[in-house]
């Protein structure tokens, strides 16, 4: 499942792009900062979704690359495609 979030200059690059995904028998999650104009891309993390310490990461790497509010809406849209893939 992905989901790209256009929020413009609340986040780095202006475009987060949220990937929920089965790799090689691990379900994954891939979080990357896009820019705007090329779209290419400035920061990503790849975390597996089934960890202890998946949700610390997520969140760190949210709240530092946007805002607290579009750092939750992005959380909680991948906590929903995590809990719909599995």
């Amino acid at each position: 499942m992905t989901k790209t979030f256009k929020i413009g200059e609340y986040a780095v690059g202006g475009i987060i792009k949220a990937q929920v995904k089965v790799r090689r028998g691990r379900l994954m999650v891939f979080l990357s900062c896009l820019d705007w104009n090329t779209k290419e891309m400035v920061s990503a993390l790849e975390v597996q979704a089934n960890m202890s310490h998946t949700d610390r990461y997520v969140e760190e790497y949210l709240e530092d690359n946007t805002t607290p509010y579009w750092a939750d809406k992005v959380k909680s849209w991948v906590d929903q495609a995590v809990e719909k893939v599995k």
